[in-house]
């Protein structure tokens, strides 16, 4: 069974930008911290679905 480009090329797009988005939250003091508000979740939720 073959997957449609489109769908792996989507997938790796919403994939990079959630990692992006949470790489830029996270805080390094000899180990990682993920500052990442209740709010700021949802609002990468929102914009990784809106599309």
């Amino acid at each position: 069974m073959e997957n449609p480009i489109d769908l792996i090329e989507e997938y790796f797009r919403v994939e990079e930008k959630a990692l992006n988005a949470i790489s830029s939250q996270v805080k390094f003091s000899r180990k990682a911290h993920l500052e990442f508000s209740k709010e700021d979740r949802k609002m990468l939720r929102d914009e990784l679905l809106k599309d």
